[in-house]
């Protein structure tokens, strides 16, 4: 015949069992939920900070060269509105004044056109071997009358050793040395001493400038080679608008070299690019 068994079991522990690992997957996927939120929200946050700091630059950046433009802007319209109420002898000085203030104006926007294109990363680098004495040579003599006028002892020191060429835009690296000299002799005091040095180690051309002036202080080098920043009320006249350092270092970035700057023994700043 057949024989039928029926066993009986209390389903409480399988229950139990099944509820704590309905409890386990809920705290897994809250808390998987929550790491993605926290991964998205912190990464999200680091890919936004350097778009708001680029805005808040270029805000800044709009703020100075806005502020920079008005000021030779409002003394060409008065010059010329007392140029018309003026004595035929003073219209002359007025119109001078105008033209200088022109000129001044032109400079600062021939500036933001340079740093407009390096925003957009369309420098005209033209790399060719150049000699680097010989371009040093030639700055300092371009620059040798102006120390004079100024009573400051410009000097240059280079390598006794042959050098090989240098791979760079010559114009380009002519441009920050001037900017260099242009700067450290506007703020050396007569009596002072400027010096152009230039080595050669390992493979790279370092191209310094070094003054005797009034130093830059350690707060000031790190905002230096920023837009529009001067340092303090000493450092500051009327032709420069705190642009010639950033574009001096904008153009060894184009180079791949880079731009520091330092204390000179003795009181001072040097100023130092290098070039591979």
């Amino acid at each position: 015949g057949n024989l039928q068994m029926l066993v009986l079991a209390p389903l409480s522990s399988l229950e139990a069992q099944i509820g704590r690992q309905r409890l386990l997957f809920l705290c897994l996927d809250l808390a998987g939920t929550g790491a993605l939120l926290l991964f998205s929200w912190f990464f999200t946050k680091r890919l936004l900070q350097p778009l708001e700091e680029n805005q808040r630059q270029q805000a800044r950046f709009v703020a100075s060269a806005s502020h920079e433009l008005r000021t030779p802007l409002s003394v060409m319209l008065s010059c010329i509105a007392a140029s018309r109420r003026g004595e035929p002898e003073e219209r002359l000085h007025f119109l001078e004044a105008a033209e200088n203030e022109g000129k001044r104006m032109s400079r600062l926007i021939h500036d933001m056109f340079l740093l407009s294109k390096a925003d957009t990363q369309t420098w005209s680098i033209r790399l060719e071997p150049v000699e680097a004495d010989t371009l040093l040579l030639d700055t300092y003599e371009t620059f040798l009358p102006l120390a004079e006028e100024r009573r400051i002892r410009l000097s240059v020191s280079l390598p006794e050793e042959e050098l090989p060429p240098c791979l760079c835009d010559s114009e380009r690296i002519r441009q920050v040395l001037g900017i260099l000299l242009d700067n450290a002799l506007c703020y050396t005091p007569a009596g002072g001493r400027v010096c152009l040095n230039l080595s050669f180690t390992q493979q790279t051309f370092a191209f310094s400038v070094a003054d005797n002036g009034p130093g830059i202080s350690e707060e000031d080098k790190k905002h230096i080679f920023e837009r529009f920043y001067r340092a303090d009320a000493s450092r500051r006249d009327r032709e420069h608008f705190g642009l010639g350092l950033c574009i001096a270092s904008e153009i060894i970035k184009a180079h791949r070299g880079r731009l520091t700057v330092s204390g000179a023994p003795g009181g001072g700043s040097v100023f130092t690019f290098y070039l591979s």
